[in-house]
């Protein structure tokens, strides 16, 4: 196996065990809003749709979670043990792991800024421009680490 791909196996295992930890606050985060709505009162059509929001987000981080306690295991193995073409299956699963993880917080992010308009106009239209500041700014980090770690 050539050194390159040693080097982004060791990497990628860095950033499962991180995204475990990560995937599993998410999940409690969404959970936990979902109970919120789940224990109001009211009915209406907003209210269902982040009713459906939190589940999904929920799901979402609950899969890649899931996913990626099945595959560190197997991504911790010695390198000398694997074969050369497990390098790029555990490469691949791990862009789902962390394409769900993603989704999963632009669902919740969105959800959350939409949860002010249960309360008023006002507090929703506070709560959608700090979500969509949130998102902006997380972008941009997103965009200058990718740039970063092309460059290493």
């Amino acid at each position: 196996m050539n050194e390159q791909w040693l080097d982004l196996l060791e990497f990628k295992r860095e950033e499962m065990s991180q995204l475990l930890l990560v995937g599993t606050l998410l999940a409690a985060i969404a959970m936990s809003g979902l109970l919120f709505l789940l224990a109001e009162r009211g009915r209406g059509r907003l209210r269902s749709t982040l009713l459906v929001a939190q589940a999904g987000a929920t799901l979402l981080f609950l899969f890649g979670t899931i996913l990626d306690a099945l595959i560190l295991p197997g991504m911790h193995r010695a390198a000398t043990v694997m074969i050369p073409e497990q390098v790029p299956g555990f490469v691949g699963l791990t862009r789902l792991v962390v394409y769900s993880l993603l989704a999963g917080v632009l669902v919740l992010v969105g959800s959350i800024g939409a949860l002010g308009f249960l309360s008023s106009r006002r507090v929703g239209i506070a709560t959608a421009t700090a979500a969509g500041l949130f998102v902006a700014t997380f972008v941009a980090c997103a965009i200058v680490l990718d740039g970063v770690m092309r460059a290493g």
